[in-house]
């Protein structure tokens, strides 16, 4: 990425807060960061705004599983480059490559402007990650983030990830489920949309808020020790104002379809 625009910095706050408990014998730390980026050296014509908090692992009893764990996550959360950077670096790093995409796609536009328009490029981008609940068996992740560039709304995106403290692996479908899950886990899943979301619903799926051909296993899910939790996005598989949706799955639906290996056994179905 090109990075040879030079921007103003603006009211930065670097945040820290150490070890809260999670998973087992899993500790974390909160980083934050928070910038303003002036597309023309003040707020007149436009600001973008960054307010970034991220829990991180940092200390667990099997440092190999740390590590992998880190490894994925930081691809997950920043990209494969940030790996191997210094965490109290990386989201400073990392508001620099959004400020500076920031510019390459309003620079131009700016430019193009009358010196009269009170038009401004103002946008914003929120990024929280935290650790979820989960028990000594798997270390859950929920990333929530918010954005906004113009146009009619904001967008809104939380993505649930779940990995495997034996391993420190990120938990897939394919690990939980058996082959050839898909079609049965869709028709559970419209289920129990017209069970929890009974006032979108009208005489049947055709007729209701429902994009019924959107609806299907998306890979975005929290493992529950009773339950598997499917989260969808605002304009998955609705209309944007129907907001997030979250659905879930009883272990007792859907343990027809579920893999008996190692995973599953030690978390879902325990001695």
């Amino acid at each position: 990425m090109d990075k040879t625009f030079i921007f103003c910095l603006f009211s930065i706050v670097i945040v820290v807060s150490v070890s809260s408990c999670a998973s087992d014998e899993m500790k974390t730390q909160t980083k934050s960061y928070s910038t303003e980026i002036y597309l023309n050296g003040d707020s007149t014509k436009g600001v973008f705004k960054i307010d970034m908090n991220v829990e991180l692992p940092t200390r667990y009893r099997n440092e190999k599983i740390l590590n992998n764990i880190k490894c994925n996550l930081l691809t997950i959360l920043f990209g494969g480059e940030y790996v191997d950077v210094p965490e109290d670096t990386i989201l400073e790093l990392f508001a620099i490559e959004l400020g500076v995409d920031y510019m390459n796609n309003n620079i131009a536009a700016l430019r193009r402007l009358s010196d009269k328009s009170s038009y401004k490029f103002d946008a914003y981008f929120s990024y929280k990650g935290e650790t979820l609940p989960s028990n000594r068996n798997i270390y859950s992740y929920c990333l929530t983030q918010h954005s906004f560039d113009g146009g009619a709304h904001e967008s809104s995106s939380r993505f649930l990830f779940n990995f495997s403290l034996t391993d420190g692996s990120l938990i897939a479908e394919s690990d939980i489920f058996i082959d050839g899950f898909e079609k049965e886990l869709t028709r559970l899943i419209k289920k129990r949309l017209a069970e929890e979301y009974e006032e979108l619903f009208k005489n049947n799926l055709n007729e209701s808020e429902f994009w019924e051909d959107e609806i299907h296993p998306n890979g975005n899910f929290y493992l529950d020790q009773e339950s598997i939790d499917y989260a969808f996005d605002p304009s998955e598989i609705a209309p944007h104002y129907v907001g997030d949706i979250y659905v879930s799955l009883p272990i007792e639906l859907i343990k027809h379809l579920m893999n008996k290996n190692e995973l599953t056994k030690s978390y879902f179905f325990p001695k």
